[in-house]
């Protein structure tokens, strides 16, 4: 499970807790409030230290870009070289 989806997580521990139409149901309002309040934003995790500031998507690319369908901002894929973002069905 360490593996899973964040939403996927959140889902299972709901069937386990044998309520799997109320956990589909809250998911699906949670997408769709989501994807209303980000919609034409774009987004980018810096990651604050004492020596720099960076953008880190080394773990929060996933949860931001794929799992939650936020559009990353340009510089974060100019600055990693990579580009995380996959749509939310």
């Amino acid at each position: 499970m360490i593996d899973s989806d964040v939403l996927e997580l959140f889902l299972d521990v709901r069937l386990l807790m044998e309520r799997e139409n109320e956990a589909m149901q809250q998911l699906k309002r949670f997408r769709t409030a989501l994807s209303r309040s980000v919609k034409g934003q774009t987004f980018a995790f810096l990651r604050v230290s004492a020596d720099c500031i960076s953008v880190y998507l080394e773990y929060t690319g996933s949860v931001l870009y794929r799992n939650l369908g936020m559009e990353p901002h340009p510089l974060v894929s100019q600055l990693t070289g990579k580009t995380e973002k996959r749509s939310v069905p």
